[in-house]
């Protein structure tokens, strides 16, 4: 499924691009001050296809959520649309 590459971060940690894209498929996001989202730091230090393989996955789970959910929304569309109640 993920590619096994191990890589030193620039925080001098060695991970290898599965335990990356795990990392990346984590919903947790940092907000700025100013509420905007930050990307997750392991997306940076993502091969191209380690970052492709990780958008594929995330379209695959997000499929799977709106599978589960009663109104066929994903945990994205769930919390965009809490944001937006608020």
């Amino acid at each position: 499924m993920f590619g096994q590459e191990r890589r030193r971060l620039a925080t001098g940690v060695e991970m290898s691009e599965s335990t990356q894209i795990e990392e990346v498929l984590n919903a947790y996001r940092e907000r700025g001050l100013d509420g905007r989202i930050a990307d997750h730091p392991a997306w940076h230090d993502l091969s191209v296809d380690g970052r492709i393989e990780a958008f594929d996955e995330t379209l695959r789970q997000r499929r799977l959520e709106q599978a589960l959910h009663p109104n066929g929304c994903s945990t994205t569309v769930s919390a965009v649309m809490a944001r937006i109640a608020r």
